[in-house]
């Protein structure tokens, strides 16, 4: 099927242990691909992806729906601009039930924990707007699984900003899907705070914070409301029609994301402070 040529290109969504495969597959059909983060349960498979997609010749995004989130969108024009000077300190927490929908999320031998498949969009997030990850500390809990399912971690960019990530898929029941930004600056601060159901993908229940301190005010951002996904899945088409390597989303950027998550993890199994 995927030889057929109607078949402009591929959308991989499937779980994350059949990403090599699924990669292999259409790259070898010639198709664009858009791939479901994470990249990778770990970098050998990352590496084969990006492997795999460079013989090929094959376009290849992996979705970091996060770098086209209007609101996070919104923050980086804030840190770029410099709006609230130097950035002293950062936290984001992503934090949810664990999925009852399907049995391989809460496996971490097929998810890679909260911090793969969870956490892992505030890393990539951190990546773009603080620039190279340098070491990371963490703690957590496990879960009934054996995961951590549920960790707090420290990380350090060159730049010299120390980032706090939460990330948890243990909450209980009737705890809404939760995420939330922070940067504190120099000259002033942004905050924002979104909740759903328990499930992203409830709209309806959808709400959300952000404001801006500057200059002694609270204010609230201009933000360019967009769907982020469909944001995401139109950077794509337009890479594919235009013939040319995302600007979000490229592989390398995923890699990254996941190497941070990687050095989290294992600072949780030995209780040290790792290199990225």
């Amino acid at each position: 099927m995927l030889g057929a040529e109607q078949v402009d290109a591929v959308d991989i969504c499937t779980p994350t242990p059949l990403n090599v495969e699924m990669v292999k597959v259409a790259a070898q059909a010639g198709k664009p691909i858009l791939l479901e983060k994470p990249i990778a349960r770990d970098l050998k498979e990352a590496d084969e992806i990006i492997r795999t997609a460079k013989k090929r010749k094959a376009l290849l995004m992996v979705a970091h729906v996060l770098r086209f989130w209007p609101e996070y969108v919104t923050i980086r024009k804030i840190l770029d601009e410099g709006q609230i000077g130097k950035v002293l300190s950062a936290s984001a927490t992503r934090m949810c039930q664990n999925p009852k929908w399907t049995a391989w999320y809460a496996d971490p031998s097929q998810s890679g924990g909260a911090l793969v498949t969870l956490g892992i969009h505030d890393f990539d997030f951190c990546n773009s707007a603080f620039g190279a990850p340098k070491s990371a500390y963490a703690l957590g809990t496990r879960g009934p699984q054996g995961g951590w399912d549920d960790a707090t971690s420290l990380v350090r960019y060159e730049s010299g900003v120390e980032v706090c990530f939460k990330a948890s898929i243990a909450m209980p029941e009737a705890f809404p899907f939760t995420m939330a930004f922070r940067a504190v600056g120099e000259r002033g601060a942004i905050d924002y705070l979104f909740k759903a159901g328990h499930n992203i993908e409830n709209k309806a229940d959808w709400r959300d914070e952000f404001f801006l301190y500057r200059d002694g005010k609270m204010t609230l951002p201009q933000v360019e409301k967009k769907d982020a996904f469909l944001a995401e899945i139109e950077h794509f088409l337009a890479c594919v029609r235009e013939k040319k390597e995302p600007t979000h989303g490229r592989p390398e950027q995923a890699r990254l994301a996941l190497k941070v998550a990687l050095a989290c993890r294992a600072a949780l199994e030995d209780g040290r402070t790792k290199k990225v």
